[in-house]
């Protein structure tokens, strides 16, 4: 799904649509993994609280016969598709209409590369979202980041990513207060780099998580968040069909690792130090850093296309995340703004390496 700004001509529409099948194949194990992680994690905070809250979702769960002090496997499938399935359902038939509206309105053949959007947009969600602003936030993104601009190959923005922060924005308190979900806040993620700022590691100790158990998802997040080893595995796939550049993930991992290095070596000479003397290996794994810089910052349409271009855009995601986690203690997590503010320099980076590439070219001749 090339950007068609860059000049590069559209690829036909049956690459797109075996470039749509590749990445939602990279995306299956992230969505097994989050069935189940969001299953356990629901059934250790029912059985913390003595029993679940009062919502549809609860009420369905109880009606499937979980019991939630045995909480066996099968109990921690069925939870798990009590929250991801209907909000996977629910963005995949909304998703449809809108992109058969554009088709229809443009008189251009239906696209399923819109598919891909949906799930990465699933993903981002809060296991508890209300499904009228799971509506919402997708349709924002995939009228306003997609469809408006032809479909795939000719936006310049992820839709997913439009659309999850829309809902940040539109939805600030939104299940803040869930008697469950605790540590989540709303739409924009974990608690725990916020508990961070206040109490150090010790916000990690009291919460039961280490740094094991981050890797494995035992710390609450969003629903593609909590992850990582499915994460990798789906990055890899990306990798290897080369929908996702592996310069700009591995500058991100450069960028958090160099501006948590500053920002301890400023946080450690301060009174209260914060989220500064957050180590770097903490902040690749809270939070949405692994999944945003692997399935959304690597999106073709919404990246660099010179390598150059992809050092630079990785490595400034990198750093504005932990800029912007260490800055910002009301909004902790901050992945997802990050990549999408970088994401918009996008063509402005690539322009300035080709420009920086003829003048050196003319240089050299002029030599």
């Amino acid at each position: 799904m090339a950007r068609a700004v860059t000049g590069i001509a559209p690829t036909p529409a049956g690459r797109y649509r075996r470039l749509a099948r590749l990445s939602l194949l990279a995306l299956l194990p992230v969505l097994a993994w989050s069935v189940i992680s969001t299953g356990r994690r629901y059934l250790d905070a029912a059985a913390l609280h003595g029993g679940g809250a009062d919502g549809w979702r609860d009420h369905a769960i109880v009606a499937l016969g979980v019991d939630t002090a045995r909480s066996s496997a099968v109990d921690v499938l069925v939870v798990g598709l009590v929250h991801l399935l209907p909000v996977l359902v629910l963005t995949i038939i909304a998703g449809g209409v809108w992109e058969r509206v554009f088709a229809v309105a443009r008189g251009r053949p239906f696209d399923p590369a819109y598919l891909v959007y949906a799930v990465l947009f699933t993903l981002l969600c809060h296991p508890a979202v209300p499904l009228g602003q799971a509506l919402f936030g997708l349709s924002f993104g995939l009228v306003f980041a997609y469809a408006v601009f032809g479909g795939a190959g000719r936006t310049f923005l992820n839709p997913a990513l439009v659309g999850v922060v829309a809902m940040q924005v539109s939805f600030p308190g939104a299940l803040t207060d869930h008697p469950l979900w605790t540590g989540l806040a709303g739409h924009g993620g974990t608690t725990l780099l916020d508990a961070y700022h206040r109490e150090g590691m010790a916000a990690f100790a009291w919460s039961g998580i280490d740094w094991g158990g981050a890797i494995l998802g035992r710390a609450q997040g969003l629903m593609g968040e909590t992850a990582l080893p499915a994460i990798l595995v789906g990055g890899a796939i990306l990798v290897a069909a080369r929908l996702a550049s592996i310069r700009i993930i591995a500058g991100a991992v450069i960028g958090i690792v160099l501006g948590s290095l500053v920002a301890n070596a400023v946080g450690n000479g301060m009174a209260d130090g914060g989220l500064a003397t957050l180590p770097w290996h903490w902040h690749l794994v809270l939070g949405g850093a692994a999944f945003g810089v692997v399935f959304l910052a690597t999106d073709p349409s919404a990246s660099t296309t010179t390598n150059a271009g992809r050092w630079i855009q990785g490595i400034l995601t990198g750093l504005l995340v932990v800029l912007l986690r260490v800055a910002t203690p009301a909004h902790a997590d901050a992945v997802y703004p990050a990549i999408l503010m970088v994401s918009m320099l996008a063509p402005l980076i690539d322009h300035g390496v080709v420009a920086h590439n003829i003048r050196r070219r003319h240089t050299g001749h002029a030599h």
